[in-house]
């Protein structure tokens, strides 16, 4: 789906930031992330014609199914699996991304629940990551609380620190669903290294402050990610870059409206509108 489709107003985007600037980290998902030589594919069936009981083979294939969007055959080659080891986690975390992506979500969920009861080490960051995403879509933000903080706790999530920093800016915006802007601030302030995909969660920052109605520490929030956008030296023909440094010149622009800055409203929305590229036009509603 093209994130024009979401139809945000500049400042809700705050509560969308996570999901196109700091979506949960991959680093864990995926066993196989190279791509797959036909050969190795040739080799996989030609295991299991010869022993069609081989969990592993039907597993590895349906990654590479998953890994290619074939989600058909992905979840075939799961089920496959399942009916010979039903407690296989990969299989299990496999299938629930390939429901998931076909949009039978109730079914992706019921997966990743039992996956998650398994406790395997392998897969259990992969499937804490499948149903947060899951619940967020449901709008089930309550019960994303604790698995984000399950995440972060977590000793086995293999996560750098800027992937843990995606994790605090997704529990953080969480936060703001459930109308707790203090812990968002929170959040957002152990996030300390910079990194250019990290500067939605200004966004964030300053929408938690405008919920407390602190609007000039949100405004100062904004433009410290005003700042450190348009410092960045590679951002220059990045869509979702583009899309946040707008975003951020938009929330502001909002609050110096409600101020009756006029001027600096104006401007600030000048300079949104000059952040719009051909990329950022494929992805975004345009702004008007």
């Amino acid at each position: 789906m093209l994130y024009k489709d979401l139809k945000l107003s500049a400042l809700m985007f705050a509560m969308a930031a996570t999901q196109i600037y700091a979506p949960l980290p991959v680093a864990a998902q995926h066993s196989g992330n190279d791509k797959p030589t036909a050969g190795f594919m040739s080799d996989l069936e030609t295991r299991i014609k010869k022993n069609p009981q081989d969990v592993n083979a039907y597993c590895r294939r349906g990654q590479i199914y998953l890994d290619g969007c074939e989600w058909e055959a992905a979840i075939k080659d799961f089920n496959a699996a399942l009916k010979i080891a039903p407690n296989t986690g990969r299989a299990l975390v496999g299938r629930a991304t390939a429901l998931a992506s076909l949009g039978e979500n109730a079914k992706a969920l019921v997966d990743c629940n039992l996956a998650l009861k398994l406790r395997d080490p392998a897969v259990q960051t992969e499937a804490l990551q499948e149903k947060i995403m899951l619940l967020r879509e449901a709008k089930r933000y309550k019960e994303c609380i604790p698995l984000l903080t399950e995440l972060l706790d977590s000793k086995n999530s293999g996560f750098t620190l800027l992937e843990r920093y995606d994790v605090l800016t997704m529990r953080a915006q969480t936060y703001l669903f459930l109308n707790q802007p203090e812990l968002a601030i929170a959040d957002i302030k152990q996030c300390t290294q910079e990194s250019r995909r990290q500067h939605g969660r200004y966004l964030i920052l300053g929408q938690a402050y405008a919920m407390l109605n602190k609007s000039d520490k949100a405004i100062e929030a904004y433009s410290e990610g005003i700042q450190k956008s348009e410092r960045d030296p590679k951002r220059l023909g990045h869509a979702k870059h583009d899309k946040t440094l707008a975003d951020l010149y938009l929330a502001r622009a909002e609050l110096y409206r409600k101020q009756k800055k006029t001027a600096l409203a104006d401007a600030d929305v000048k300079k949104a509108r000059q952040g719009q590229g051909k990329m950022y036009d494929l992805f975004y509603e345009p702004i008007k």
